[in-house]
């Protein structure tokens, strides 16, 4: 009985009392097969149009099977501009693997990884993905890792988030990219939050009935708040309607004083 191969990698299976005297060579490409599903290589494409092969579709007994598709993390690049957006076709359709792929390319070409008629995945210029070929042969797709991962309740410890620049108060965040230096901030429903300048010595925060509180500013020496419905707040600094006021008082102590 011949050797037979493995589905994904072509790994050769030796039968009972077969390849006398090649084991030797035999095992040594299996082992050569397994040392590249640790590895990483830089791969260069040079068409719109390119497969990456994971194995022979039909690899010979004894004969080396080595593939670029057979490293689990690849980088793809170039030798210039290829033109275009690139088509890469993970070969053949009845593989199922897993790789970690980054798109090195130049002139910010984009790349579709596909295998079959299914679903196909595009790793964006200059960013990383992890991608699962399910080798389901014609109808063989490609999903991104993070369609299929999920995680419930993730805890962050440290470090910082990138890639988003105004986290929406529906994600708890503020919605803003800054905010008013010495403000007070105000609620906005669902929308940003915002922010009333109270930096001005004395100032208070004061509602208008309708939208946002504002800032009134203080009043001159002897004023006294008051009510005023004339005013957008309802409030004003006003000089104060009867009683004594301080330069009054200070006429009478004057006057007498003398006596």
């Amino acid at each position: 009985m011949p050797s037979s191969f493995s589905t994904n990698l072509g790994i050769e299976k030796p039968a009972t009392g077969e390849l006398s005297g090649t084991w030797g060579t035999v095992t040594n490409h299996n082992f050569d097969i397994f040392d590249r599903l640790g590895g990483y290589k830089s791969v260069t494409l040079s068409a719109t149009s390119s497969t990456l092969t994971v194995r022979e579709a039909s690899p010979s007994s004894g004969s080396s099977n080595l593939q670029d598709g057979m490293y689990r993390a690849i980088k793809f690049v170039d030798s210039g501009d290829i033109g275009g957006a690139v088509t890469l076709t993970i070969a053949p359709n009845t593989s199922a693997n897993l790789f970690l792929f980054h798109n090195g390319l130049s002139g910010s070409r984009d790349i579709a990884v596909t295998q079959g008629s299914g679903a196909n995945v595009t790793v964006a210029n200059g960013k990383t993905a992890i991608l699962y070929c399910d080798g389901a042969g014609s109808g063989a797709a490609v999903t991104s890792i993070s369609d299929i991962l999920t995680m419930s309740n993730p805890t962050i410890t440290g470090g910082s988030i990138t890639g988003i620049t105004d986290l929406a108060v529906a994600d708890g965040g503020t919605g803003a990219s800054s905010l008013t230096a010495n403000g007070v901030l105000i609620g906005n429903g669902t929308s940003a939050v915002t922010a009333v300048d109270l930096s001005t010595k004395g100032s208070i925060l004061a509602g208008d009935g309708s939208g946002n509180p504002q800032a009134l500013a203080v009043g001159s020496d002897d004023q006294v708040l008051t009510a005023d419905s004339s005013t957008a707040t309802g409030l004003a600094f006003k000089a104060a309607s009867g009683g004594v006021s301080k330069a009054t008082s200070l006429g009478i102590t004057l006057v007498f004083g003398m006596y």
